[in-house]
């Protein structure tokens, strides 16, 4: 009697390494200097269309720099995006990810007459070093406040949602869309639209932030706030913004994410276009340090 023996022998795939996986290969950080990298919110960008990041941070001064697509600097020393009395820094970078523009934006803060007000400016990418647009005025006057906050760049209508934080009027999440114009390689930004009350909670604070969802053309903004209960207990929460083709804007009803437990900090947010839905998460400080978050789906349910 025959036998039929099989062997299994272990197959290896081989998977040609190309640009993107490269992309995220762990290299050692390079050494910052002129700029004190422990000062002030730490951010970067991708430039998709010619493989350089944007690394924004500083206080009191804010600082760029940019990286090759394997993390190794680009020039001798970094850049000064903003010297404006004493900034306050809290640096934030977006690129023009999927859109035929080639730039970044940088939103930062700046302590001027007893005021703290939010800036903008647009830096593009020459290999002869940054090409910047003149710093833009967001927010502020007087002794008015504009605190942290995030933004999200919408590609197919070169628009960009900025949100802050701020007491003057009563702690409340505002938001402003910025719309880009002009030529791809070399365009300029100015307001779509007036400054927008997105809480409307009177009691919203806390770092919100922001994602934008390409497949319903919807954002969602995610901010701390007191629970209308109790102006002890606070919560996170999230709110569905969109904008028609007036850039008229609409709100969902305020999203309870937290359920009123804890003290939530840090709040963040990313879109998930494989699971059509957004992670939502933060930082619980009422014990220590602890990351909590929820799942919401495009329609607003958690």
């Amino acid at each position: 009697m025959s036998r039929l023996i099989i062997l299994l022998l272990p197959i290896l795939v081989l998977v040609p390494t190309t640009a993107a996986a490269q992309r995220f290969t762990p290299v050692a950080p390079p050494v910052m200097t002129g700029a004190n990298p422990n000062s002030g919110l730490n951010d970067l960008a991708y430039n998709d269309k010619q493989g350089v990041y944007l690394q924004v941070w500083g206080h009191p001064t804010v600082y760029g720099r940019f990286l090759t697509a394997s993390g190794a600097p680009i020039g001798d020393a970094p850049f000064v995006i903003a010297k404006q009395s004493a900034s306050d820094a809290m640096p934030r970078v977006e690129y023009s990810t999927g859109s035929g523009d080639d730039v970044f934006v940088v939103r930062f803060t700046s302590e001027l007459n007893r005021g703290q007000y939010l800036y903008v400016r647009l830096v593009r990418y020459t290999p002869n070093g940054p090409v910047m647009g003149p710093p833009q005025l967001v927010y502020g006057s007087g002794s008015s406040i504009a605190r942290a906050g995030g933004m999200a760049f919408n590609p197919s209508k070169r628009q960009v949602l900025l949100t802050w934080e701020s007491p003057s009027g009563g702690w409340e999440v505002y938001g402003q869309l910025w719309q880009l114009s002009g030529a791809a390689d070399n365009p300029t930004i100015a307001p779509a639209t007036a400054i927008l009350n997105i809480s409307e909670m009177n009691n919203a604070q806390g770092t919100p932030n922001v994602a934008y969802d390409w497949e319903h053309d919807k954002y969602l903004v995610v901010f701390r706030g007191e629970h209308p209960a109790s102006a002890f207990v606070k919560g996170s929460w999230a709110r569905l913004v969109s904008f028609d083709g007036a850039n008229g804007m609409t709100k969902s009803g305020v999203i309870e994410l937290s359920s009123g437990n804890g003290e939530p900090a840090e709040q963040n947010v990313i879109y998930m276009p494989d699971s059509d839905s957004y992670v939502t998460f933060w930082t619980d400080i009422t014990h220590g340090r602890d990351l909590s978050g929820r799942i919401v789906n495009s329609s607003g349910a958690v």
